[in-house]
């Protein structure tokens, strides 16, 4: 007879951070959560340097699989998706963690809103590398509003205009029903992308309490930002083919397409401010030079300009310049003449 189903799955990718797993593992089995609870943990190390981390806990619930292969992050998220069992799940990357609360606390509100397909969190940002933290409580785009409506929230996302969601740090605990009509992480391997794609298939809820801890380092894949702008490209590249996108009665083709090409634009500047705002003017300069190559850019020129002058301004100006974009209609008029953001 068939084990019966827990009621939550706890998907913990992992490549050779034995110390991150450890305590990845310790925040989910200390969490509080008094539903059926299973956490798959999916080594990308074919060595299986995982393992051992896990026989030290000796709990039943945590389940030790390795990735077959091919190596990297897409097909070991993919590898944890295909194991997992529960009615809801959730992705936790091993160098982060959930504090108290978390699983309990967005469980239940999918026990009680049955429209709802995911839910998020308020979010800690711990930069390991300054030493500092950050509580990010997104009152823009939520507000008080506990639920929104899915195409508003896919919409937001996509389009990157003011008041957008930034609880983007934080992964969905989502029904896993909803996940497999696009195939999880299949063609969606980046967090903003599979948060897009639960949305055309449910609302999205917001508890704004601090319940996740997301941890930059060094090895973070926000310090490699040409990778991840490739990357994101991809994604975007995946949600377009997705076939139940459009959903009937959701989103129209039309405002499908118009999402999908306004990310495409946003997307290099996107890049190009992140690089300037976490690593200065000459890795954003480099990447500037991979996207020109890449054919993103669609007046290099005047792009190059702007990042010169961007780098010029401090932090939080430059910070304040970005949010004022986001909500002049003619500066992301003159963003849409500037990149491309082409599809191949």
């Amino acid at each position: 007879m068939e084990p019966t189903p827990p009621e939550l799955s706890v998907l913990i990718p992992t490549v050779l951070r034995r110390e991150d797993l450890r305590r990845a593992l310790r925040s989910v089995l200390d969490n509080g959560f008094e539903g059926t609870l299973e956490i798959v943990v999916s080594d990308d190390d074919p060595a299986g340097s995982a393992g051992p981390v896990v026989e030290e806990f000796g709990d039943a619930r945590i389940r030790y699989v390795v990735n077959p292969g091919p190596p990297g992050k897409a097909a070991n998220w993919s590898h944890a998706a295909a194991h997992a069992r529960g009615t809801f799940c959730t992705k936790l990357d091993d160098d982060d963690l959930v504090r108290p609360g978390y699983l309990a606390k967005t469980v239940e509100v999918l026990r009680a809103r049955p429209e709802v397909g995911s839910v998020y969190t308020a979010y800690e940002q711990v930069n390991l590398l300054t030493e500092t933290r950050q509580e990010v409580v997104d009152r823009g785009f939520f507000r008080a509003r506990p639920v929104v409506a899915g195409p508003e929230y896919a919409r937001a996302v996509l389009t990157n205009e003011g008041g957008y969601p930034i609880n983007h740090k934080t992964t969905a605990v989502y029904r896993r029903e909803l996940a497999e009509r696009f195939g999880h992480y299949q063609h969606v391997c980046e967090d903003f992308a599979f948060g897009v794609a639960l949305a055309v298939e449910g609302d999205v809820a917001y508890v704004p309490e601090v319940l996740y801890e997301y941890r930059l380092h060094g090895g973070n894949s926000v310090a490699d930002l040409p990778g991840l702008s490739r990357n994101s490209f991809a994604a975007l590249q995946g949600l377009e083919s997705l076939e139940t996108v459009p959903a009937p009665g959701r989103v129209t083709a039309a405002e499908w397409r118009g999402w999908t090409e306004s990310c495409r634009r946003a997307l290099p500047l996107y890049f190009l401010l992140a690089a300037l705002r976490t690593q200065g003017s000459d890795e954003a300069q480099h990447l500037y030079i991979d996207l020109k190559m890449e054919g993103r850019l669609t007046q290099p020129k005047l792009a190059w300009g702007l990042v010169n002058v961007l780098g010029l301004l401090p932090a939080g100006l430059l910070d304040g310049s970005f949010r004022y974009y986001q909500r002049s209609r003619w500066l992301r008029g003159l963003g849409r003449r500037l990149f491309r953001g082409r599809s191949g």
